[in-house]
């Protein structure tokens, strides 16, 4: 009865693979490390995950200091302290992965985590897009 109730690992991860494929055509690859990394997610290194997540959040800051603001959107609780505080939580969530010295091979938990993290990357490269042109 409880093998009924785990998820399709080999769909899950075709799905994820499905997602990097388009990234690595996209970007030429750039993200498929650490956390993007299907082979990363297979072993399960939960430090490699944790540096993944320090890079990716250094990433996010700087793509968000990047970007233009109005003066309400800076406000306490409003969008950018919001998201400055989401990407400090990731930054330091990364820290705290990266000792432990366990592994999770195959979790789906971190496939679900790196698909996340690609709709993050993309949104940012969209707001970037359309702030330039518009």
């Amino acid at each position: 009865m409880a093998a009924e109730n785990k998820p399709n690992l080999d769909k899950i991860e075709e799905s994820f693979l499905s997602i990097m494929g388009d990234l690595e055509e996209s970007y030429g690859g750039i993200f498929r490390k650490g956390i993007t990394d299907p082979k990363v997610i297979k072993k399960g290194d939960l430090e490699e995950f944790g540096k993944s997540l320090i890079r990716i959040s250094e990433f996010l800051n700087n793509r968000l200091e990047d970007l233009e603001f109005q003066e309400e959107e800076e406000e306490s609780k409003r969008i950018k302290p919001r998201l400055e505080k989401a990407i400090k939580v990731v930054h330091e969530m990364g820290h705290e992965i990266e000792t432990v010295k366990t592994q999770e091979p195959s979790d789906y938990h971190w496939y679900v985590i790196g698909a996340l993290i690609v709709v993050l990357i993309g949104l940012f490269n969209y707001i970037e897009m359309y702030t330039e042109y518009h």
